[in-house]
């Protein structure tokens, strides 16, 4: 099948629009862990008697955990959606 320009520039801004995704999705992921991280040094500053805990963290960070799991699962579906529409 010969394939024409418009084609091809279709193509072309599809693969554009998923590399736009994927660089937008990791710059709020890493901005969400930097609240995360900040959030939580915040709290232990104001609780003197607190250590850092791992299971701690996530319990007080559970909101931006869900944020986080939710807005990748949108992204990886939409994803998933734009490249069976390429193929």
């Amino acid at each position: 099948m010969k394939e024409t320009a418009t084609d091809i520039s279709a193509f072309i801004l599809e693969e554009n629009a998923m590399i736009i995704i994927s660089i937008v999705t990791i710059l709020f992921t890493a901005f969400f862990i930097f609240m995360m991280v900040r959030d939580y040094r915040l709290y232990l500053e104001g609780n003197s008697k607190r250590k850092f805990r791992f299971s701690n963290f996530v319990k007080q960070e559970q909101f931006y955990l869900y944020l986080i799991l939710f807005f990748c699962f949108l992204i990886a579906t939409d994803l998933s959606v734009l490249y069976i529409l390429i193929k």
